[in-house]
């Protein structure tokens, strides 16, 4: 998968503009800018791709063109998935539930991913072979607050280029989220969090 991003990103810019975003849309390439709390800009190139589910896939934002490009996608997606499923499963036997009760990377050794602990900014380092997970709010609000979302921020690196491949797992958007009774319903913890829209 990193082979096939890295040919996109080698890419000539002209040929990388014709899978560019457009206006009101998430998938496509393009820049994302962001002002750090000393006020310099961080800059990096990606490309959006929602791979699940299928119908959602929009193909005018992929490069078909490169070799083997759709296909690493594919490969890459579904094992992402696996390890998706997994994660749930564990996490809902943590949380008292069934395994089906509840139905994200860093780049070797380059460390881009900084997480907030304590008001400080501390860089998460790579481990070659190993993924990065970052529990959502949604996990928060979901265990009561037992598994904490992490703030975090992916930054650049001043001497080498960095490049990661993310993947995000969603709850659907108008599902209601609340702490999981088994997560509160005992002498000992109090509810930590009220019912919410995914959304919100």
């Amino acid at each position: 998968m990193k082979a096939s991003a890295a040919a996109f990103f080698e890419l000539p810019l002209k040929k990388k503009k014709k899978y560019a975003m457009a206006a009101n849309e998430l998938q496509g390439y393009g820049q994302a800018y962001v002002v750090s709390e000393q006020r310099k800009l961080n800059w990096c190139d990606m490309i959006v791709l929602i791979i699940l589910p299928p119908e959602n896939r929009n193909f005018n934002f992929w490069s078909l063109t490169l070799p083997s490009f759709k296909e690493a996608v594919e490969v890459y997606s579904t094992e992402v998935q696996k390890v998706t499923v997994v994660i749930y499963v564990n996490l809902s036997l943590l949380m008292g539930m069934d395994r089906d009760g509840l139905k994200r990377l860093q780049d070797d050794e380059i460390s881009g991913l900084q997480i907030k602990h304590k008001e400080e900014r501390i860089p998460v380092k790579p481990i070659p072979g190993c993924l990065v997970v970052n529990i959502s709010d949604a996990t928060e609000i979901l265990s009561n607050g037992m598994y904490k979302s992490i703030e975090h921020r992916a930054i650049t690196n001043e001497k080498k280029p960095r490049m990661s491949v993310a993947a995000f797992a969603f709850p659907d958007e108008e599902l209601e989220i609340g702490p999981l009774e088994s997560m509160w319903m005992t002498e000992i913890v109090c509810l930590e969090f009220k019912l919410v829209e995914n959304l919100d």
